[in-house]
């Protein structure tokens, strides 16, 4: 009797199991559908935000965060310089576009 108890309670088990990691594995698709990128040339940089223009003429800024990160031919956000080609990778949080994260391509006149 107590054999089907237990391979129910297994099963039941791992149903919980595969149900959480379902949804653990969408929760992540869906964070990361939330991130857009932005590739251009730094028209401008300050401590707060920076601002990028696209080929096609447009521009953009992007709030910095506090977890920003800066990876690339530079490694530190104070050391990205306008004319730097980059790729932003950016949300919209506050209804405002921020910087999750800045990859340089290639750096002003180089």
């Amino acid at each position: 009797m107590n054999a089907p108890i237990r391979t129910r309670s297994l099963r039941t088990w791992l149903l919980l199991v595969t149900l959480a990691s379902a949804v653990g594995w969408l929760a992540g698709v869906a964070h990361a559908a939330d991130l857009r990128d932005f590739s251009g040339t730094v028209e401008a940089i300050s401590g707060g935000s920076v601002t990028v223009e696209s080929r096609m003429g447009g521009s953009r800024s992007f709030a910095r965060r506090s977890d920003t990160r800066v990876a690339g031919a530079r490694k530190k956000w104070e050391e990205i310089r306008p004319g730097d080609r980059v790729v932003v990778s950016w949300s919209i949080s506050d209804a405002k576009p921020e910087a999750r994260g800045i990859r340089v391509v290639g750096r002003a006149g180089g």
